[in-house]
């Protein structure tokens, strides 16, 4: 298709082609058609197609793809060639993925079937998205609009970042993010479910929006709380690094265990369970309250008059030092 005095309208009909797609001037109307590709084809493409569907050897993107309705890879291979995807519809993978470093989008409602091809980076922008089975981003997760529910399986991304949208994963799938950190950083979003989540490398950090997991959360590096964010877990969270509070709130209603906690910023956080630190307890500002008894292996620093640590009717036991200089 290569001249825009020309026109090739999909209307309702599928269209069957085995070889090459080359669509240099934007005459491709998709209407509501499927485009079938049933041999070993490269695919270049101006304007969007509706459904698309890989039934043959290959297709290779020769530029950048975007499937307004479904993309379904039911024989052969996709081969993105490290250009990106946006599709609005379902992705439904039966056979073989090829990611070659490029990002797939999805920017509608709809679900996620991999058969088992992973992505490189994945970004959910708008619509409802669901997975029901294992699922694997090789470098970055983002939910910058919409949701994506993950309901079984594990959802294992190499970094993770809710920039806007929400992320949900219920048990019996978890959540493992394996290199880098989960950060939640607007306000619009929320992690909630019942999964395990394990961020297995690095740290969990929240500026703003909400984690609000009810399943086990284990976290090899630090949790930093800030600015608005907020940390209500209600499952047990075990972090390996520290506590780190500079804002925001936490509502802790179930056991927190830590290496150090250190307060510096005027965060507050009610810990109505037990809160275990193998380290030192330091605040400088920020409150800390509740009715769990709080356990310090370490060390008790109190440097500054805008931090507040209320006794209440809890238990605090101190295995080393109570420096209360403020």
């Amino acid at each position: 298709l290569t001249n825009a005095a020309a026109t090739l309208e999909g209307g309702t009909r599928t269209i069957t082609v085995s070889g090459n797609w080359d669509e240099t001037a934007a005459v491709f109307v998709a209407g509501a058609s499927e485009v079938i590709f049933d041999g070993t084809s490269t695919v270049g493409s101006t304007n969007a197609f509706n459904d698309f569907t890989v039934n043959g050897t290959s297709a290779t993107l020769t530029n950048a793809l975007e499937a307004g309705g479904n993309l379904t890879i039911t024989t052969g291979t996709l081969d993105s060639a490290g250009f990106d995807i946006t599709v609005s519809g379902n992705w439904t993978n039966n056979a073989t993925f090829t990611h070659g470093d490029g990002t797939v989008e999805f920017d509608g409602a709809g679900s996620i079937s991999t058969g088992g091809s992973g992505f490189y980076d994945l970004a959910v922008t708008a619509g409802a998205r669901t997975s029901a089975a294992a699922l694997t981003v090789e470098n970055l997760l983002e939910i910058s609009g919409g949701s994506l529910t993950h309901s079984a399986g594990l959802l294992d991304a190499h970094t993770l970042t809710l920039s806007g949208g929400d992320l949900t994963v219920t048990g019996p799938g978890s959540l493992e993010v394996s290199t880098g950190d989960f950060s939640i950083s607007a306000a619009a979003s929320t992690y909630t479910g019942t999964g395990a989540v394990d961020v297995s490398a690095a740290n969990l950090t929240i500026s703003a929006g909400s984690y609000e997991g009810s399943g086990t959360l284990t976290v090899a590096g630090n949790v930093a709380l800030s600015g608005t964010g907020a940390f209500d877990p209600t499952g047990t969270s075990t972090v390996n690094g520290d506590f780190l509070v500079s804002g925001g709130t936490a509502q802790l209603d179930n056991t927190l265990n830590a290496a150090n906690a250190n307060f510096t910023g005027a965060g507050t956080v009610t810990a109505n369970d037990q809160f275990t630190l193998t380290g030192n307890l330091s605040m400088s500002d920020g409150t800390l309250t509740g009715t769990g008894n709080v356990d310090v292996d370490g060390n008790v620093n109190l440097t500054n008059a805008a931090a507040a640590l209320e006794g209440g009717t809890r238990t605090i036991t101190v295995s080393g030092n109570w420096d209360e200089t403020a």
